[in-house]
């Protein structure tokens, strides 16, 4: 009886592990559609209402999912230090100590990271011109996702469940 358990146990945790990680491939695609909505609002508050940054990224924030709230709430909190941070310092900060909570790949985070470069350092109509840019690229970053996640999301789910049978079939 106590082997049927371990047998049963050994299943379970190598499919969740499998589930797990199927998981991820969507979260890369939803992180990714709600950075480029994220984006959008920051281009609606830079347009229509010049709201300062610190406070657009906060009102932004309280829209955005997690852990794509802490990237808003973190760059706030460097410009509010009033260390001499630009906007891009605080932002690119802000990516490295949110990138281990999110899904997203070195890729998607490159592409944030040069977006910093030119946050809040250059004319208005550069940063609109710096936004678009910045939502096409994660538009296609997001169609990718989507594509790996079609490849590999039932292989990952499939993959869990038969190791977790491989390996109790080994062990008896």
């Amino acid at each position: 009886m106590l082997k049927l358990a371990g047998a049963a146990l050994i299943v379970f945790a190598c499919s969740s592990f499998g589930f797990y990680m199927a998981n991820r491939f969507k979260l890369r695609s939803l992180q990714l559609r709600a950075l480029r909505s994220l984006l959008n609002l920051l281009e609606t508050e830079m347009i229509y209402t010049s709201t300062p940054l610190p406070v657009a990224l906060e009102k932004i924030a309280r829209h955005s999912v997690e852990p794509l709230d802490m990237l808003l709430l973190k760059t706030r909190e460097e410009l509010l230090k009033g260390d001499g941070v630009t906007a891009g310092e605080a932002w690119q900060k802000a990516v490295d100590d949110v990138k281990k909570l999110t899904c997203l790949d070195e890729e998607d985070l490159g592409i944030l990271r040069e977006f910093g470069v030119g946050l809040g350092g250059s004319e208005k109509s550069e940063q609109i011109k710096n936004l678009e840019l910045t939502k096409e690229l994660l538009k296609q970053q997001e169609w990718k996702a989507e594509q790996r996640r079609q490849q590999n999301e039932r292989m990952w789910r499939t993959m869990g469940f038969l190791a977790g049978l491989a390996i109790v079939l080994i062990m008896i």
